[in-house]
């Protein structure tokens, strides 16, 4: 029995690895968001004969993104086309090699396999969606991740122009990559290795002249030094998995972050735990930091950000080896407790993440559509593809980039007429007009727009259907495509009746992609491969 134990460990880490795979492969969709329209400006620049090192250095929101541009344009020779969801799958795939490399240091630590379980639970989840299903974010979050580990695994085998090389891929990976070179001088001085400086210094200004020409502040960049907000933004990131077990508590957040923060410079610090999950631990302390200086600016409460919070678990996984590691006469009880506290975790991150999971989905499908017809999004921020709008016309157009089929067809816009039939609600829907004001470096925005609320919708909203709100312009016939996301049910509702959505939906329109006026709104229901169509007896208003 106990020679098989390896091997069922080692296959349960697989299962785990392949869950999450097809759970990623099933909620991800080939539509550019937001930022991914920055990977296809250089595509396009390269297809059409511009400065190709020019546009594959260029600074885009403070960041240096060679590396996801590298990765998209080796998709578009393996595929023929940029295709967004292989790019997704493509980090889950790294992620697992993260995992990979952190399962080879916990065996050179001489810890027995069973007890690697618990990170599976605290890494395979979605509580950082924005990363794992988002084309650009998982390609600079991700990807770092596993430089991060690359480069300090070779610095202990001594081969520190193998660790710079991993380093100044980090540094073209995402902003934060900087930081891993602040971790290697730290372990230069710790292991005093005073003569790697040398060599240190010379990777570190060949990073910097590859990025300093080509370097601006992002408008995200506020820089706002209020000691505190910088503070609790940074703590709240590194706590950011108590959130979910504490109803997103941000306050939890911030005092878990500064447990593990104490706990880690006691190990590190005072037992000398100065090994590899130790200086990737300080690498995540720096990335919090880096990322909270600029951002934090006069609002502490936005560190709650799906995009940052892959950097939690990872800190967790590493005070957990540290632990086991430093005190091997409780390693059951490390185990035991990680273990139960890793499973309830995950458990509640499925549970509260996976509703928006499926929002981010159906929300691209409908996007898709948009941009089929109209050559705009409204269901995410329509800023970018508005500035851009001409590059992603002929990214499309010239096949650069995959384009998924739409859901409705010419024939089904054809049939919106008086004699669809109606769609009867069990409560009026509602209509919330908000305008945001966005503060950025050299100014203020208005970020517009509008929810269409359904209190209590009686359609089923299982995961294989889907509700779409058409919205068509009474003067121009002009048709808009805007999901209706369910906010989850409780655990209650999933263990009585089977049913994880509520019957609360909510369309979040994004007014400034559309002309503005009056619209006929109708309601589209997909199920798998087929689709109805009904009137709601509605109209809408978009203005300013």
């Amino acid at each position: 029995m106990k020679k098989s134990i390896p091997f069922l460990t080692i296959g349960f880490f697989i299962g785990q690895a392949v869950l999450y795979f097809i759970y990623i492969y099933r909620f991800s969709f080939s539509f550019p968001v937001q930022d991914d329209v920055t990977l296809i400006e250089f595509i396009h620049a390269k297809e059409m004969g511009g400065d190709f090192f020019g546009q594959l250095f260029r600074v885009d929101n403070d960041h240096a993104i060679v590396i996801p541009r590298l990765a998209t344009w080796i998709n578009q020779i393996l595929h023929g086309a940029v295709n967004f969801k292989q790019l997704i799958l493509l980090s889950a795939i790294t992620l697992c090699g993260c995992f990979y490399l952190l399962l080879t240091q916990f065996q050179k630590s001489k810890i027995a396999l069973p007890y690697f379980i618990p990170v599976g639970f605290l890494l395979f989840q979605p509580q950082f969606f924005e990363v794992s299903n988002w084309a650009i974010t998982g390609l600079q979050h991700i990807n770092i991740v596993l430089f991060a580990c690359l480069s300090l695994i070779a610095l202990e085998q001594k081969k520190l122009l193998l660790a710079l090389f991993w380093a100044i891929l980090a540094g073209f990976t995402f902003g934060n990559g900087i930081v891993l070179f602040v971790v290697l001088a730290a372990y230069f001085i710790f292991t005093k290795r005073y003569q790697d400086f040398v060599v240190w210094g010379i990777g570190l200004g060949l990073y910097l002249a590859l990025l300093l020409p080509n370097y601006v502040f992002g408008q995200q960049a506020k820089f706002d030094l209020n000691v505190l907000h910088i503070a609790n933004y940074a703590l709240g990131i590194l706590g950011a998995c108590i959130l979910d077990l504490t109803g997103t508590n941000l306050i939890a957040g911030i005092v878990f972050g500064g447990l593990l923060f104490g706990y880690w410079a006691f190990l590190f610090v005072v037992k000398k735990q100065q090994t590899f999950f130790g200086y990737l631990f300080l690498f995540i302390v720096g990335t919090c930091l880096i990322i909270a200086i600029p951002r934090s600016g006069d609002n502490w409460t936005n560190y709650n950000s799906s995009r940052y919070f892959l950097y939690a678990p990872l800190a967790i996984i590493c005070l957990y080896a540290m632990s086991l590691t430093q005190f091997p006469q409780f390693r059951k009880g490390i185990f035991l407790g990680t273990g139960a506290l890793s499973m309830a975790f995950c458990f509640m991150s499925y549970h509260l993440h996976t509703a928006q999971m499926v929002a981010r989905f159906q929300v691209n499908q409908a996007d898709n559509d948009n941009w089929i017809r109209n050559k705009r999004v409204v269901g995410i921020v329509p800023q970018v593809f508005i500035n851009d709008q001409k590059i992603l016309q002929d990214a499309f157009q010239l096949h650069f980039i995959d384009q998924e089929p739409g859901i409705l067809t010419q024939a089904d816009l054809a049939a919106l007429s008086g004699d669809t039939p109606t769609w009867n609600l069990a409560e009026k829907m509602l209509v919330e007009h908000h305008v945001n004001p966005v503060r950025e470096r050299h100014g203020v925005w208005l970020k517009r727009f509008d929810y269409l609320l359904f209190p209590k919708f009686t359609g089923e909203n299982s995961f294989t259907n889907s509700w779409f709100v058409l919205l068509q312009n009474e003067q121009t016939k002009a048709v808009f495509t805007v999901a209706i996301n369910f906010k989850k049910g409780s655990i209650k509702q999933l263990l009585t009746s089977g049913h994880y959505l509520s019957n609360y939906g909510i369309a979040q329109v994004y007014t400034d992609g559309m002309p503005l006026g009056y619209y006929q709104l109708f309601l589209v229901h997909q199920n798998k491969a087929t689709h109805s169509l009904y009137r709601l007896g509605q109209t809408h208003e978009i203005r300013n």
